[in-house]
């Protein structure tokens, strides 16, 4: 019984390696980067009013999972993903950002929002897709607010 065992052992593994190292199964969690911020077409901080699960509404509805014109294949790593927010623009640091802004999160939704979750919104090229540091971060909240140079600000 070990002998046969033995013998399949090396083969699965083999195969389980190499599915865990697709392209089309990996998910990567997106952050921003201050040594390229002038890649983002607009940075601001803004309060989250409304979040669309686009790929847990998906699964309820039987459909298959996104594909998106900017971001290409998005695979579902929690059945939230992708997930579109709706943000009121508090304070733009650059580039265009006021009023309620519609914007789909970039990479991995691990921890989705809440509405109320405030963050620093790092809007990718085209205007529809975003990183965030979310306030819950603390630290690394109030470093962006300092590196930008954001006076804090409660609202």
């Amino acid at each position: 019984m070990l002998a046969v065992m033995g013998r399949f052992a090396a083969p699965a593994l083999l195969i389980a390696t190499a599915l865990l190292s697709m392209p089309a199964f990996a998910c990567r969690t997106i952050e921003p980067s201050a040594t390229t911020l002038d890649q983002y077409s607009s940075v601001f901080v803004g309060r989250v009013t409304g979040l669309h699960l686009e790929g847990y509404e998906n699964r309820l509805l039987g459909l298959p999972d996104a594909v998106d014109s900017e971001l290409g294949q998005i695979s579902i790593t929690n059945g939230a993903a992708p997930a579109s927010l709706r943000v009121a623009v508090l304070q733009t640091i650059r580039g265009p950002a006021n009023g309620a802004v519609e914007l789909r999160l970039a990479g991995c939704t691990f921890d989705l929002p809440q509405p109320k979750d405030r963050g620093i919104f790092f809007v990718l090229p085209g205007g529809s897709a975003t990183v965030v540091v979310w306030e819950q971060d603390q630290v690394a909240f109030q470093s962006w607010l300092a590196r930008l140079g954001v006076a804090q600000n409660d609202r």
